[in-house]
């Protein structure tokens, strides 16, 4: 790749990453379905993200997708450990065959 092309790759990346610093300064966490709703978005800007287990559909677990502050791991584990300490579905796994 030329020193050009990533230079412009990079620019264009600090502006993403610029917008969705905005656009997450409105929460303390997003939550949003599945484990790809914003996942490329989180590579590419380093905000924290993690999924956490909701559900079981066809003996296959369901997760949901926390995404955090930049630097603020925190408060997203806060939010995922108090969803496992209310529910069971930490506890539930598939049946292996």
């Amino acid at each position: 790749m030329p020193a050009v092309e990533y230079l412009r790759a990079q620019r264009a990346r600090t502006i993403l990453m610029k917008q969705f610093g905005e656009f997450m300064g409105q929460f303390d966490v997003l939550l949003s379905a599945g484990s790809d709703a914003t996942l490329s978005t989180t590579n590419l800007t380093g905000q924290p993200a993690m999924t956490v287990k909701c559900g079981m559909l066809n003996n296959a677990p369901r997760v949901f997708m926390l995404t955090g502050q930049l630097y603020d791991e925190a408060t997203m584990c806060r939010v995922a450990m108090a969803f496992e300490q209310a529910t069971e579905w930490k506890d539930k796994h598939p049946t292996l065959t």
